[in-house]
């Protein structure tokens, strides 16, 4: 079987396509896989990591592009007839598409291809791009109830969000051993996504000592963040600077992170569905980015009483700080947060996915 994977622009809208294309491969270990994604050296960088041949088109996305939407119109179309090229090179039986900006060119070259296509939709208010998607794919599978109105048109299904493979059997002690962690303290992971969240970022480097004050740190700062985190780890004091442990970012790993950690700080896109996974406690700050989607994301969990939500607009380093000795101070709390999350989590969703795809790759519809 070949599959082609349309997916990029942060690791919310990969690493669910890597999911499924693992469980299709334990079906058919013959599988050939061709990603189709954006510039970034994030998608590259996790696409390769995986094992899977990966093409960057130019595109860029047009929603919130004010005087440039002229110029990323055009970007968006030279990426769809890059795109129709390589589809025909490359011959799909079948699509995967996930549904950010950097998903349209390829999943627009499947429908000029008449290739077989499905969407994962992986917010619970999926975008415009996502949207788009729904109306080229045969079929769509969403991560939460509510996304299913996104589509009034589509066959779709309720899902969950594919996972990785390592959220089966998380081992907290060895992330531990990994990342130095001390016993005996608590756990905080800040994660802002693949690239990093600069606000998200400087909160936490305003208030870095009294957090470390709290339990020990791992920051995942993003890769251009880096540097200057471990430069501010440096200047720590003694006592507290074996506290913290910032990395650029985990490719492989996360799930025994988080099933080492206490509380995380995050945004609220794909990364909800894995907090859920592992029963873990959050404070979500929400982007304003595209749309806001984030924002349906984390009032899902919310309003399962499975996370705090900080507005972004309100976030600074003493409201940041606050929250999270709030939490901490009250352990009950935080483990009716991570029963809550726990409930939340929908596991199976790559296998049955891997198995539509196989389905229509075989009689060449959705």
């Amino acid at each position: 079987m070949r599959l082609l994977i349309n997916g990029g622009g942060t690791a919310g809208h990969i690493l669910p396509a890597i999911s499924v294309a693992e469980a299709v491969r334990k079906r058919d270990p013959g599988l050939s896989v061709l990603a189709i994604g954006g510039s970034s050296p994030a998608d590259r960088e996790l696409f390769e990591y995986a094992g899977y041949a990966f093409q960057p088109t130019g595109a860029t996305g047009l929603t919130g592009a004010g005087f440039r939407l002229p110029l990323n119109s055009l970007r968006m179309s030279l990426a769809i007839l890059a795109a129709f090229k390589k589809v025909g090179e490359f011959r799909p039986n079948a699509a995967l598409s996930t549904g950010a900006y950097a998903s349209v060119p390829g999943a627009a070259a499947c429908l000029l291809r008449k290739v077989p296509q499905i969407l994962v939709a992986v917010d619970a208010s999926p975008g415009r791009a996502a949207k788009v998607i729904g109306r080229l794919s045969g079929h769509v599978a969403v991560a939460t109830e509510q996304a299913r109105h996104a589509f009034p048109r589509a066959d779709v299904s309720v899902t969950g969000l594919p996972l990785r493979s390592e959220f089966d059997h998380p081992d907290p002690d060895r992330a531990r051993r990994l990342h130095g962690l001390p016993a005996g303290r608590p756990v905080i992971l800040v994660v802002g996504g693949s690239q990093g969240a600069g606000v998200i970022n400087e909160a936490v480097g305003s208030v870095l000592e009294s957090l470390l004050e709290l339990g020990a740190i791992v920051h995942l700062t993003g890769p251009t963040h880096l540097t200057e985190y471990q430069t501010m780890k440096s200047a720590l004091p003694d006592r507290i600077r074996n506290y913290y442990c910032p990395i650029a970012y985990l490719k492989r790993g996360m799930a025994d992170l988080m099933a080492a950690s206490d509380l995380a700080v995050a945004r609220a896109g794909g990364s909800t569905h894995e907090l859920a996974a592992a029963g873990l406690p959050s404070i979500l700050i929400p982007g304003l980015f595209a749309g806001g989607h984030q924002h349906a994301n984390a009032q899902r969990m919310s309003d399962a009483g499975a996370a705090v939500v900080l507005a972004e607009s309100d976030l600074s380093g003493e409201s940041l700080l606050n929250a999270v000795r709030k939490l901490l101070s009250h352990r009950c709390r935080l483990q009716k947060m991570a029963s809550a999350a726990a409930g939340l989590a929908n596991r199976g969703a790559a296998d049955s996915i891997a198995e539509r795809l196989i389905q229509i790759a075989t009689r060449g519809d959705a």
